[in-house]
């Protein structure tokens, strides 16, 4: 049985705050990568993916 934490009149249990806290991970990792400057031209993530769905009917 997992135990809550009860915070604004809402429950969260175990499970929820792990992903929260997982998701606030990752969106902080996405920021650091943006300030770093690694990102990528919208033109060069078209060619990314054309290529990765070549093969499919999607258009």
């Amino acid at each position: 049985m997992s135990k809550n934490i009860y915070q604004s009149e809402q429950i969260y249990n175990y499970d929820d705050l792990t992903a929260r806290l997982e998701l606030c991970n990752e969106l902080q990792k996405g920021l650091d990568d943006i300030a770093a400057g690694r990102v990528h031209s919208e033109e060069e993530v078209n060619a990314m993916l054309d290529t990765i769905f070549e093969g499919y009917n999607l258009k």
